[in-house]
């Protein structure tokens, strides 16, 4: 995260997660935002914003980043309240 620290599950909303999934899966942007049905600019925003929060460089170590902080993959952590 910008502000120095690193990022944490609890930062990233259920969108979040479910773009980072697709892109753990293998999905372009093209297919996520196909498949959410959102304009395929906003999905190239959305995932330019994930990165950003994760100070990833690409898809691929924000992918890795988010299954170390427990964002996604076997016993992903949940926000409260889910």
């Amino acid at each position: 995260m910008s502000d120095g620290r690193r990022a944490r599950a609890s930062d990233f909303n259920e969108d979040d997660r479910l773009i980072l999934s697709m892109l753990a899966d293998n999905h372009g942007a093209d297919e996520i935002a196909e498949i959410l049905g959102m304009p395929l600019e906003t999905t190239l925003r959305r995932i330019d914003h994930i990165l950003l929060m994760l100070a990833a460089r690409s898809t691929g170590q924000a992918v890795a980043e988010a299954i170390l902080i427990g964002l996604i993959g076997p016993g992903a952590n949940r926000p409260s309240g889910e």
